[in-house]
This record gives C-alpha cells, structure tokens and sequence, in this order.
C-alpha cells in the first residue's frame, strides 16, 4: 500500500491519504471509539521513543566511526556502493596495471598438476649397490 517502497527519501515512503484513512478505520473498529485517543497517544510515544532511540543509536556509531579512523572508509564505501560502476572500473585498471608492471610475484607458468589419487602408483625404485 505504499508508494516508491524502494525509494530513498523519508517523503515517498510515507502512506498516502487513502492509506492513512483505512489505517484509521481499522483501528476504529479493532480498538473502538472510547478507547481510540488513548491507543493512538500511547502509539505516538512508541514511535517518538524508537525514533530518539534510533538517533542517539546512529550518533554513537557515528562517533566511534569517526573516533577509530572508519569515518574515511565508511565514506568511500557509500561511495562505491553509490556508483558500483565508477569501482569496477577502478577495479580493471588496477588489475591491468598489476599485468602491465609485470609484476615478479606472479608466476608465469601455471603450478604442475597433482597425481591422480586413483592410479596406481609404481613402487619406489631402491638403490642397487
């Protein structure tokens, strides 16, 4: 029932009109009228708690982020979360990079393949004296 779900700002995820009246229908009907004032204030103070709860959470991650040195790498990773092209391609160029250096660490030919542990193997050969 609500609209742009998957968008990003707080505005297009708050229900519309039409949803907000069926919310209070049903909570008309479910909790009845003489009750209804009650229900609704002890609601809003469950949703301004979790609200202050949430911000002084988020600040206090904020501020062991930024206390450790994370604060740079957080940003950078919202970057490239942001615009996950922008890291591949930094990523490709990296890698060319690497091959067009030539870099001594890479091995050249590829590792000698194992014995297959199914075959027979021969027994050793003991030194003739």
């Amino acid at each position: 029932m609500l609209r742009n779900v998957g968008a990003t700002t707080r505005e297009s995820a708050m229900p519309g009109f039409q949803e907000l009246l069926v919310i209070m229908v049903v909570a008309l009907v479910a909790v009845g009228p003489e009750r209804l004032p009650k229900a609704a204030r002890d609601i809003a103070k469950v949703f301004a708690r979790l609200q202050r709860e949430a911000h002084v959470a988020l600040r206090d991650l904020k501020a062991e982020a930024n206390a450790e040195g994370l604060g740079t790498e957080l940003r950078q990773l919202r970057r490239d979360l942001a615009d996950p092209g922008a890291s591949a391609v930094e990523a490709d160029t990296e890698v060319l990079d690497v091959g067009a250096h030539g870099d001594d660490d890479m091995p050249t030919d590829p590792p000698p393949m194992a014995a297959d542990p199914h075959e027979p193997t021969a027994p050793p050969e003991t030194p003739t004296v």
